[in-house]
């Protein structure tokens, strides 16, 4: 029953892996191309002027931001995995610091993504009416 029970536990893992990987994969792509679309949009629809541009600025800080937290999400990810190896290489429980903080760094990552979106559709709004 317990090598079901392991077996069954890799599985998750896996997918909680793949799923961690097409998700920072997808910010990355998402925030990239909103930046680069926006820049195409202010260049060949807008060529007159912009209208509160304010609102574009905040948009690709968001953006950048989410691309720059989630580049550190994996460094910190990466020396947790470390971290724990060589604690429990030497018989400690490993500490969770380095989880916490790249759960805070996802957080961040995702938050800032929110506000590229959210200011990049209010931008639009002003611009294209």
């Amino acid at each position: 029953m317990s090598n079901k029970n392991d077996d069954y536990r890799k599985q998750w893992i896996d997918v909680i892996q793949e799923s961690s990987k097409q998700y920072d994969r997808t910010i990355i792509l998402i925030s990239s191309g909103a930046i680069g679309l926006s820049l195409t949009f202010i260049n060949s629809i807008l060529p007159k002027g912009i209208i509160n541009p304010i609102f574009l600025f905040i948009s690709w800080g968001g953006f950048a931001g989410a691309i720059l937290f989630n580049i550190f999400s994996h460094i910190t990810s990466i020396e947790g995995y470390k971290a724990n190896i060589d604690e429990l290489d030497h018989g400690k429980t490993p500490n969770k610091c380095w989880s916490v903080l790249t759960n805070a760094l996802n957080y961040l990552t995702l938050g800032s993504f929110f506000i590229g979106i959210l200011f990049l559709c209010i931008f639009g709004y002003f611009n294209i009416k």
